[in-house]
């Protein structure tokens, strides 16, 4: 695969739902600026998953994440194993000013975050003018993608429905989730040789490409 090589940071079978009132928890690579949030939104349910603790969706989602070996990037897998077809899996991606990785997504590290969407590919420009960096994510075909409010995180869908007026932007996007069918996210930082497709992003974690949405 394009010379990559996957080391597993974290096989996240277990989760835990994001306490309210508390800024929810990225998951981001381990090096480099930037991260994404993961919600669940529908049936009832509008919170968003934390990258580790118990497993408050009692085996309902199963979430898996996995670091590059040069811990630039980050790959995600999302299943829906029992909750309803129309459940909705809420992504933001941000923060990617932050000096290092951070825990959450910070609203002063999103000021000059650009975000350049073409069709599920999705490139981030970040840093001062003559200091631009260049960060990139993959997320779910299909999903519907939108700026947000980076200020307004207190659950999955205030953030997805928050506007895109505001000094703190991320990209947000939703998008159905089957049951049985995983969906992808990727983000980082990653190096010519290591960059990978949406297609691939399955094999990173042992399925063929064919079970990806």
């Amino acid at each position: 695969m394009k010379g990559m090589t996957i080391a597993v940071a974290c096989a996240a079978l277990s989760i835990s739902m994001h306490a309210y009132g508390q800024p929810p928890r990225v998951f981001a690579p381990a090096e480099g600026a930037g991260g994404v949030l993961i919600g669940v939104a529908g049936g009832g349910t509008d919170q968003w998953v934390c990258p580790d603790g118990d497993n408050a969706f009692d085996g309902q989602i199963a979430v898996r994440h996995m670091q590059t070996d040069d811990k630039r990037s980050l790959a995600i897998e999302v299943t829906n194993l029992s909750l309803p077809d129309s459940t909705r899996l809420i992504w933001v991606i941000g923060g990617f000013d932050a000096p290092a990785p951070a825990a959450h997504i910070e609203p002063e590290h999103c000021a000059d975050n650009v975000f350049s969407v073409e069709g599920n590919q999705v490139a981030i420009y970040h840093g001062e003018v003559m200091h631009l960096r260049f960060s990139k994510a993959l997320v779910p075909p299909g999903s519907d993608v939108r700026l947000c409010d980076g200020r307004k995180q207190d659950s999955p869908t205030a953030t997805f429905n928050s506007g895109k007026k505001t000094d703190a932007p991320v990209l947000g996007g939703s998008v159905t989730m089957e049951r049985g069918k995983p969906v992808y996210i990727s983000i980082g930082r990653p190096r010519q040789k290591e960059s990978y497709t949406y297609s691939e992003l399955p094999r990173l974690f042992g399925r063929k490409n064919n079970t990806a949405r």
